[in-house]
């Protein structure tokens, strides 16, 4: 069976010393995450995104911060991360803030979403254990408006390396055939997972690891009842981690290319 949705790779139990490095720590101990896009459009300027990803010495995103530069100007948002024993709290420069509810595995298992301190979103988080381990993995998400459901997104996960993807929204339901190879020994997200709305408003907590990681790269993408087909192709440095993702999009005869650039550096053994 593949590993489709995520699995947590830390735990904030409530009896953890947050000075106390985390045994149970299974990915690799970054420092800082950086990727870069630059965006280009026939008869446009250059538009380049960088989001960066910064992690304290126990392993926790404590900030994320997008820089888009366009025609000369510079547009920074900032998300900050503050950790409880059962809770997590991100919020930006803009006047969001999430609030996630954690369970005893440290995964998220609800979340409230408010914009200026009015509640606008609500999420339930389903959760399975993969088949060899115990860590437990993104099988559902719900996503609430009023107390009415507004969408739903299910991880299917198939035989040889596949699954499906399938999102519930407004009474329309789209499905991904997903192909997944290769060891993902970074466990970072890929891009498809933190891009695809509903899931893409919850890319800091993602990046956070409170829904998990993943340990796999996906290599294809084939939505139902389209002529599309997405590919990804990763490079990685020496330590495995990838260096550089390029994404082809072929739809209905046309290729559209987008290239994603990694930094990553990681603390020294005389930082920690």
């Amino acid at each position: 069976m593949v590993f489709l949705g995520f699995a947590t790779a830390c735990s904030t139990d409530s009896n953890h010393d947050e000075n106390e490095k985390s045994e149970t720590l299974k990915h690799p101990l970054f420092k800082r995450v950086s990727i870069s896009e630059i965006k280009t459009s026939s008869g446009a300027p250059n538009n380049k995104v960088t989001e960066t990803f910064d992690y304290d010495s126990n392993g926790q995103l404590t900030l994320h911060t997008i820089t888009q530069e366009i025609s000369g100007n510079t547009y920074i948002t900032t998300y900050t991360v503050k950790y409880t024993h059962n809770s997590v709290t991100i919020e930006n420069n803009l006047g969001d803030r999430y609030i996630y509810d954690l369970n005893a595995n440290g995964v998220a298992q609800t979340a409230a979403y408010y914009t200026n301190t009015i509640l606008a979103r609500e999420y339930v988080f389903e959760y399975t254990s993969m088949s060899s381990s115990e860590i437990p993995a993104l099988q559902k998400m719900t996503e609430s408006i009023d107390q009415s459901i507004f969408s739903t997104i299910t991880f299917t996960p198939s035989t040889n390396n596949t699954a499906i993807y399938t999102l519930c929204m407004n009474g329309n339901t789209d499905t991904v055939n997903m192909i997944f190879e290769g060891s993902n020994s970074s466990l970072l997200p890929n891009h498809f997972f933190i891009e695809s709305h509903p899931l893409s408003l919850h890319k800091t907590a993602i990046y956070a690891r409170i829904l998990g990681v993943q340990t796999m790269w996906l290599s294809e993408l084939r939505p139902t009842g389209l002529d599309e087909t997405t590919k990804y192709i990763y490079e990685t440095d020496t330590n495995g981690w990838p260096s550089l993702c390029l994404e082809t999009i072929h739809s209905y005869g046309v290729d559209y290319k987008r290239e994603f650039k990694y930094e990553i550096t990681h603390y020294t053994e005389d930082e920690l």
